[in-house]
């Protein structure tokens, strides 16, 4: 009974969200209502290093489904390049070209480089009108190349990822419609197969190569300004995503047949203006998986798994979100006020709340101040668990986190035209954080017999606080800086003893996420048709596990990259990227390391 009324929830809310939107979709959609405005990128970001795709990828999806409030114009100049993300190991340095999208049918760019990496990019517009557009994308990134491990061993590694998406969109006089189709195909080895140690009699059979496919539809659709208190906007995609092979044991002999998950979500968003001060709104969620788990068996005698429990991990679920929040102005004040609340399917789990808030006011003309309390639920789907770690043991599906608490405050100070200093604080508190450890986190129970293979995980209770500042400056078209300093500083707990004992013991750091970051990023046009870039990223205090330690200091990261792109005509252009110009054989991963110094060369054509 508890599910029907759920269900019904569900519907009402998706029922009134069909009156749905943002206060910020107004201002925006009345000033970028024509297709004639859209930018289109050439030049991908890549960098060839073994990482999940999604660190490796800038797709041209559809407008990105967003809620996020803006109540303030305080108009700042955005850099034609951003750096986001919480952690995102090494993102992708390139150069990036932009050109109205309605004055081309399309274009094609193709690069080769050392460790016989291959890119290759092409888009066809089928329709560019005033009402509707019609975009096919395809994209290519591949590694075939050999990388020396820890222990001195040579050994062959790739990943080849592929992405084709095909986006729609139609402008209707009161509403926009949008619908994407898009397959990601993507295959990796695990490359680590050393050993150090005797494999016991139950050893394992881990495929030396693995593949992934995840299939998307996604459909969406959002009011224009059209001067009605009521305004929406809703976002609808499916996943089917496959694992091509489970790990099996050798004295059992069976199929390797991979994971399976379908997945369904709605998010919506209704807004409701009582007047020009007073706001009502609410935003809800949804998602629905349901699994079939891989055939796998465990990874040595010393861990041991229950095979019920294993079941419970991978039957189906639901999860439902709504924060039914109001907004109001108040002199130069706007403050939001809200309870955000999950609701899952599983009786072993309860319903979460969190209160959400935010305060916005403008510090004279050149500053605006920023603070936000937020929190909530946060499903981890099997595709989820796999592109945080390509690695993971197939028979693994993440926990669901919950963010117990998300506090930040922020000041944009814009003392010159063209330059922004954001200084930024934050404090977050997250049960059931996940964390990967490639030997087995407990030194006197032994380590993991896949240890060099595949990655296990355990769960913490993570508390960090964040201090960083980020800057910007941007001279015309001729030059735009940016960089952004971070540092965190951690504190883990577990609710297992044996492993909150060696949190305590090493002094309760991150696992794998950098304490102390540092993003440098210049991008230079010195003519108009050359563009050069440079961007170089620091990673240091990063811990992880390994066969004899349970918290050993990796190295720290030096990622240097430069490139350029010039046009020898309007429509032809040929690039140069020049990726991890240091050589350093880091670990993203523990034991993992990524691929060092790497040339591609290559051309685009528009036409």
């Amino acid at each position: 009974m508890k599910t029907y009324y759920t269900i019904l929830i569900l519907a009402g809310c998706v029922i009134a969200s069909s009156l749905n939107a943002q206060t910020n979709i107004r201002a925006q959609t009345a000033k970028k209502d024509t297709l004639i405005q859209r930018d289109l990128v050439l030049e991908k970001e890549y960098q060839p290093t073994i990482e999940s795709t999604e660190k490796i990828l800038s797709s041209p999806d559809i407008e990105t489904f967003s809620m996020v409030k803006q109540p303030l114009d305080f108009s700042i100049t955005e850099s034609p390049t951003t750096i986001v993300g919480d952690y995102n190991p090494l993102p992708a340095a390139g150069v990036k070209t932009t050109f109205p999208a309605s004055e081309e049918f399309g274009y094609v760019r193709l690069g080769i480089g050392g460790h016989r990496t291959f890119l290759a990019d092409a888009q066809v517009n089928f329709l560019r009108q005033n009402k509707q557009s019609l975009d096919v994308n395809f994209q290519n990134r591949s590694v075939f190349g050999d990388l020396t491990n820890i222990a001195g061993e040579t050994k062959r590694s790739y990943f080849n990822n592929n992405k084709l998406l095909a986006s729609y969109k139609l402008h209707l006089t009161n509403t926009e419609l949008g619908a994407d189709v898009c397959e990601k195909y993507n295959a990796w080895n695990y490359y680590g197969t050393w050993r150090t140690f005797s494999l016991p009699g139950n050893a394992l059979s881990i495929p030396s190569s693995q593949w992934s496919s995840d299939t998307k539809i996604g459909f969406n659709i959002k009011s224009k300004d059209i001067g009605q208190p009521f305004s929406y906007i809703i976002h609808a995609e499916s996943h089917l995503f496959r694992l091509g092979k489970g790990v099996t044991s050798e004295t059992i002999p069976t199929d390797e047949k991979g994971g399976r998950e379908k997945e369904f979500s709605i998010n919506a968003a209704l807004n409701y203006d009582l007047n020009m001060l007073f706001h009502l709104g609410l935003d809800a969620k949804m998602r629905n998986f349901t699994y079939r788990a891989p055939v796998s068996w465990p990874a040595d005698e010393t861990v041991s798994y229950d095979e019920n429990n294993i079941n419970n991990d991978f039957e189906d679920r639901r999860w439902f979100e709504f924060n039914p929040y109001a907004k109001m102005t108040y002199k130069k004040w706007v403050l939001t006020g809200g309870l955000k609340f999950a609701i899952p399917s599983l009786e072993s789990e309860r319903v979460k709340a969190n209160i959400t808030a935010s305060a916005s006011t403008a510090l004279g003309n050149r500053a605006v101040f920023h603070a936000r309390l937020d929190g909530g639920v946060q499903p981890q789907s099997y595709r989820e668990g796999l592109e945080m770690n390509p690695y993971l043991d197939p028979a693994i599906r993440l926990k669901t986190a919950w963010k117990v608490l998300d506090l930040s405050a922020d000041i944009e100070y814009k003392p010159l035209p063209g330059l922004r200093v954001t200084p930024m604080v934050g404090y977050d508190v997250t049960k059931d954080a996940p964390f990967f450890y490639n030997g087995f986190p407990d030194p006197t129970e032994g380590v993991n017999d896949t240890y060099g293979n595949l990655f296990s995980v355990k769960y913490m209770t993570s508390n960090r606080l964040k201090l960083g500042m980020h800057g910007l400056y941007s001279f015309r078209s001729l030059l735009t800086v940016q960089g952004e300093l971070k540092f965190n500083r951690y504190l883990n707990f577990s609710s297992t003893n044996d492993i909150n004992d060696l949190l305590k013991d090493c002094g309760r750091k991150a696992w794998y996420k950098p304490g102390f970051e540092i993003r440098l990023r210049a991008d230079i046009s010195p003519v108009e048709k050359l563009n050069l870039f440079l961007d170089y990223q620091l990673e240091a205090q990063r811990y992880a596990a390994d066969k004899n330690h349970f918290c050993k200091k990796l190295g720290n990261i030096n990622d240097l990259n430069i490139g350029a792109n010039y046009k020898l005509t309007k429509d032809v252009g040929i690039f140069l990227h020049l990726n991890n110009m240091l050589d350093q054989r880091y670990e993203v991963w523990n034991t993992y390391a990524v691929h060092g110094f790497t040339a591609v060369v290559g051309g685009s054509v528009m036409f």
